[in-house]
């Protein structure tokens, strides 16, 4: 991944995480990323400290470490939340389902 593709990316992460017009400050955004040379960028240190997101950049060959997370913690709340979309939709027919009703 070229940095200019990083750069990019990280844009389009904040603009999901973050509304236009509000930015939430009592809600906290933790990106995790590889120690890939791209990522490590004097502007996106400026850049997310600017808009207090917290970025964590793990060791050389420590991301593998990470796989376990997706069966033990993002599978069960994938799962759970596929639940409560499906229970909230059945009673807010009249609603739309977004991400912020559902959040």
């Amino acid at each position: 991944m070229t940095s200019n593709l990083f750069s990019t990316s990280i844009t389009y992460f904040v603009k999901c995480i973050y509304h236009e017009d509000e930015i939430s400050i009592k809600k906290y955004h933790l990106l995790v990323l590889d120690r890939h040379n791209s990522y490590i960028m004097l502007q996106l240190a400026m850049f997310v400290y600017s808009i207090s997101l917290d970025v964590v950049i793990l060791p050389f060959y420590t991301s593998h470490f990470l796989e376990p997370w997706n069966i033990l913690i993002f599978k069960p709340f994938k799962q759970f939340f596929g639940y409560y979309k499906h229970y909230w939709i059945l009673h807010n027919l009249n609603r739309i389902a977004t991400k912020d009703v559902l959040a």
